[in-house]
C-alpha cells in the first residue's frame, strides 16, 4: 500500500478545510497522512478538533506567508517526517471522492517518468461542469489553455487522459523523487501562477506532467475568499481585483523573465505589456475600484523594473 502525504493550505475557512478532510478520510487503498498548514492570523483555534486524528498534523505559521510558501513549510515538513512515496499538493475548498488519490497514485505506476500527476476538476456546485480539464502552456501570451474551461467534458478535452504542460496547483501530485528534484512552489510569490512556474520548472528537470481523467476532484472555487461576492477572478466588480492583478500580472512576467531566452522571451515580453496596458485601461475604465487599481498597476512596473535590474540576463 503506497504512502501519500496530503497538504492543504488553511486560511479562515474552517468549513472547507473541515470537509475536505472528511473526504480524505474516505479514500480507499493508501496510507494516508494529513498536513494542515494554518495561515490564519490570529491561527484558527477551530482547527484544535482534528487532534484526535493520529494521521494529521497541524503547521500554525506566524504570520499569513501566501499559497506557495505555505505549501513549501508543509512540503518541509513532510519530507523530514515521514517515510512517503507521494505527496500531494490539494485545495482546502476541495471534496475528494475515495478513489481519485489511488486513481492518481496509480499513473506513476503505469506511465514512466512522471513528475506531476494531475486529475480533472469540476465544480462543487455543478459537478458536471469542467473548471480543469487539462491545461498547456502559450509561451507566447505566457498563461495556459485549459482544456473545456466553464463548459461540459469532450471526447478531445477533460475526458481524455494525456500528457500535458500545466497542472493547476488545485491538485498536485509527485513522487517522492520528483518533489526532491523539483523542489517546491517559487518563494518569490505570495499568491497566483506559482503553480504555472512549478508547471515549467517540472519539464524544464526532465520530467512529463500527466492528466488523468480516471479520478476527478470537486473544486467550491470561493476558496479562502474573506470578502462573499459572486465576481471572481479579474472581473472589474471584484472587490479584490487589484490584489489578484498584482499578484498575477507580477508573477506572469517574472516567471517567464526566468524560463525564457532570446526570441521567445521578447515576444513574450511584447506581447506581455501591450495586454498589460490594454487590460489596464479596460479595468480602470469598468471598475469602481480604480484608485486601488492604479496603485496595483504602478507596483507592478515598479516592481518588474527592480527585479529584471536585480537580475539581468
Amino acid at each position: 500500500m503506497k504512502s501519500v502525504v496530503v497538504i492543504l493550505v488553511h486560511y479562515n475557512n474552517f468549513d472547507d478545510t473541515n470537509a475536505c478532510v472528511e473526504s480524505l478520510l474516505q479514500s480507499k487503498e493508501i496510507d494516508l497522512k494529513i498536513i494542515i498548514v494554518d495561515n490564519s492570523q490570529p491561527n484558527d483555534t477551530r482547527l484544535t478538533a482534528f487532534d484526535q486524528l493520529d494521521n494529521l498534523h497541524v503547521i500554525s505559521n506566524r504570520e499569513n506567508i501566501g499559497f506557495g510558501r505555505a505549501n513549501n513549510v508543509g512540503i518541509k515538513y513532510a519530507l523530514e517526517a515521514y517515510e512517503l512515496d507521494h505527496l500531494l499538493i490539494l485545495n482546502n475548498d476541495t471534496i475528494v471522492p475515495e478513489q481519485s488519490i489511488k486513481t492518481l497514485i496509480d499513473q506513476f505506476d503505469h506511465t514512466p517518468n512522471i513528475g506531476i500527476a494531475t486529475c480533472r476538476i469540476n465544480y462543487f456546485d455543478d459537478r458536471e461542469k469542467v473548471w480543469y480539464g487539462g491545461g498547456e502552456v502559450d509561451y507566447t501570451k505566457g498563461w495556459p489553455v485549459i482544456a473545456d474551461l466553464n463548459s461540459y467534458g469532450t471526447e478531445n478535452g477533460a475526458e481524455k487522459s494525456r500528457p500535458i504542460t500545466f497542472s493547476s496547483g488545485c491538485v498536485m501530485m509527485f513522487s517522492k523523487e520528483s518533489i526532491d528534484k523539483i523542489g517546491g512552489f517559487d518563494s518569490d510569490f505570495f499568491m497566483y501562477v506559482e503553480d504555472l512556474e512549478l508547471s515549467i520548472r517540472c519539464l524544464r528537470a526532465g520530467y512529463s506532467i500527466w492528466y488523468t481523467s480516471d479520478a476527478i476532484i470537486y473544486h467550491k472555487v470561493h476558496g479562502s475568499a474573506e470578502i462573499e461576492s459572486p465576481f471572481r477572478g479579474l472581473h472589474p466588480k471584484n472587490p479584490k481585483i487589484a490584489f489578484q492583478y498584482y499578484h498575477k500580472k507580477r508573477n506572469q512576467w517574472i516567471t517567464f523573465y526566468k524560463h525564457l531566452e532570446g526570441a521567445a522571451y521578447k515576444r513574450f515580453n511584447r506581447n506581455f505589456w501591450l495586454n498589460f496596458y490594454l487590460k489596464t485601461v479596460k479595468l480602470l475604465i469598468l471598475s469602481p475600484y480604480r484608485k486601488d487599481l492604479w496603485k496595483a498597476c504602478r507596483k507592478v512596473r515598479k516592481e518588474i523594473r527592480q527585479y529584471r535590474n536585480e537580475h539581468k540576463k
